[in-house]
């Protein structure tokens, strides 16, 4: 029966094995199909009956395979690629704002002609790792 399942689940979400997001989500509906075919046919159900059970039970998934496709697609990157793309973002959002902050602590430390340049260098630093930043988001 689990060669049965995997045909409906492949059926279902194509034999897409370039997408990492879907082949994830493929072995996990296979698994949870299974579980829960063994689960009806522990309570008595005949193993047609279980397989229809689980096949309705199922639904529409078309809206979420394209919503995946489509992620996939338009990143082209790993679900790894992308959080270390998000946290590298993070960072540098994080270095600039130190900088905008820096940069008036400068000015009441150091003299006056120097603490300006100072200011003004950390002010400038910190507007384009923002603007950098917001130039290579994801879109």
């Amino acid at each position: 029966m689990q060669e049965q399942i995997r045909a409906h689940v492949e059926q279902l979400l194509g034999n897409d094995r370039v997408s990492p997001q879907i082949a994830e989500l493929r072995e996990e509906m296979i698994d949870n199909l299974t579980e829960r075919y063994n689960d009806l046919l522990r309570e008595g159900k005949t193993p047609a009956a279980a397989f229809q059970m689980i096949t309705a039970d199922i639904g529409d998934v078309s809206e979420l395979i394209q919503s995946l496709k489509r992620d996939s697609a338009l990143t082209g990157l790993s679900a790894d690629r992308l959080l270390r793309i998000r946290r590298l973002r993070g960072l540098r959002s994080a270095i600039a704002t130190g900088c905008f902050i820096l940069a008036a602590g400068f000015l009441f430390v150091i003299p006056y002609p120097a603490s300006f340049l100072i200011f003004c260098t950390f002010i400038a630093l910190a507007a384009g790792l923002l603007v950098y930043n917001r130039s290579t988001r994801l879109r």
